[in-house]
């Protein structure tokens, strides 16, 4: 196993950290009990700033902390991009707002998410919700996406505007899980 050590990731930088390096800061951030209070006087020390980057920053700071009720009360006054809606919908799915949660992580789409990684999230949240069959429903979508792309594709934003043999292969798809 790698030892943790500390990252050089800072979310309060000018320019927010990727995707993948607030996952590993989160990471850090919960490995050390040490590495929580370090973190969280960071936090406090950035939470006062009104620019709407630093909203999106101190919201996921909060989000990472479990503070989800000002979480979601600072994200929602972010700008609109791919992190504000993911964070908002995680914050609110730990909060019971299931609803919501969906039409975040549909609002996500707009900017560029992974439509496989939207449609696990949301098959998630509707389990968390014990909707079961909105959740399997989801997973549906998942195995038609499958079957639509090869393995090979990465970049699901190539299908937003399917080709006609794409079409084709969706009515074919869409009547065999009929």
């Amino acid at each position: 196993m790698e030892p943790i050590t500390e990252p050089e990731i800072n979310l309060f930088a000018n320019e927010l950290p990727s995707m993948e390096d607030i996952e590993k800061l989160a990471c850090y951030v919960h490995s050390r009990e040490a590495n929580q209070i370090k973190f969280a006087e960071q936090l406090k020390a950035n939470i006062a700033r009104t620019s709407p980057k630093a909203q999106l920053a101190a919201g996921i700071g909060l989000f990472i902390t479990g503070r989800n009720a000002e979480a979601i009360e600072k994200l929602q006054k972010a700008n609109d991009c791919k992190e504000k809606f993911t964070y908002l919908a995680f914050a609110l799915r730990r909060t019971g707002k299931f609803d919501e949660t969906i039409e975040n992580l549909q609002k996500n789409l707009k900017y560029e998410a992974d439509t496989l990684n939207i449609t696990l999230e949301k098959a998630a949240t509707h389990r968390c919700a014990e909707n079961l069959d909105a959740a399997a429903n989801e997973l549906k979508a998942v195995q038609i996406l499958k079957m639509l792309v090869p393995n090979t594709i990465t970049n699901w934003a190539d299908f937003k505007k399917p080709s006609a043999f794409m079409n084709k292969r969706w009515t074919i798809t869409k009547q065999h899980w009929n």
